[in-house]
């Protein structure tokens, strides 16, 4: 099995945000449902789709505990002619997934270490949507939200994600940052362009904040079969979070 390059491991790390804001009838329809009011951000559910030169590379959904760094999510990836289904889990320094494709009971895992969320919850609540203007950007207004666009430097995303872009060759990155009325990160589109010209783009919406979330890693059992080069694509996707690391792979059943 293989996969696109992965241009996306700074995806799920920038990818913090995006909103489907509900529609709400009547007259007290919410102007910001995603606001925080005050709080820090705990917990962030957000879908997140990743394609390459236009082809689609990854799309799902994707539940983050800021607070206890860990993870679950569901994901689709498409695999020869038909899009293979991932459920994956991140705690206790493990990475965790599996697939119905592969065995309905079948978890592999590989060490990845999220490490401390704080500086991504930060950009949650308080996006750095100045230094989009300062690099050129404009704002356009919508509603309740403000969407702030630039092309910007990779130091300048690395800026705005809180972490070095893991990926090399970047030429430029376009940046699409949606902010609430209450200044949240609600939105977030990302498209990296390298010297060769090979694109990668990004897209987040954030659901909710501040969720009840725990993560439990699935009991383990005898190895199983192995999945390749999906091993390093799920470690490289995960592991931006925090200066993540990772390496090996076995599999457990659970």
């Amino acid at each position: 099995m293989s996969l696109r390059p992965l241009h996306y491991s700074a995806a799920l790390l920038i990818a913090g945000s995006a909103l489907a804001l509900p529609t709400l009838a009547g007259a007290k329809t919410l102007s910001d449902p995603l606001a925080l009011h005050g709080r820090s951000v705990s917990t962030v559910d957000f879908s997140l789709s990743v394609s390459y030169n236009s082809l689609q590379a990854l799309q799902g959904v994707v539940k983050l505990n800021v607070a206890h760094p860990s993870l679950t999510g569901q994901l689709s990836i498409p695999l020869l002619t038909s899009a293979t289904a991932l459920n994956v889990l991140d705690v206790t320094n493990t990475l965790y997934y599996s697939s119905p494709n592969l065995g309905a009971h079948t978890w592999y895992r590989t060490p990845q270490k999220l490490g401390s969320l704080a500086l991504l919850g930060s950009l949650l609540a308080h996006p750095k949507s100045d230094a989009l203007l300062l690099a050129g950007g404009k704002v356009v207004h919508r509603g309740p939200s403000s969407i702030y666009t630039a092309t910007v430097s990779p130091a300048v995303a690395s800026l705005l994600v809180g972490t070095k872009l893991p990926v090399s060759g970047i030429k430029n990155v376009l940046v699409s940052e949606t902010v609430g009325k209450a200044g949240e990160l609600t939105a977030l589109s990302i498209g990296l362009t390298t010297a060769s010209g090979a694109q990668t783009k990004v897209n987040a919406q954030i659901i909710s904040y501040n969720k009840p979330l725990v993560v439990v890693a699935p009991k383990h059992s005898s190895v199983g079969q192995k999945l390749g080069s999906l091993t390093g694509t799920l470690g490289g996707l995960f592991g931006s979070f925090g200066g993540a690391t990772g390496s090996t792979t076995t599999t457990v059943r659970g």
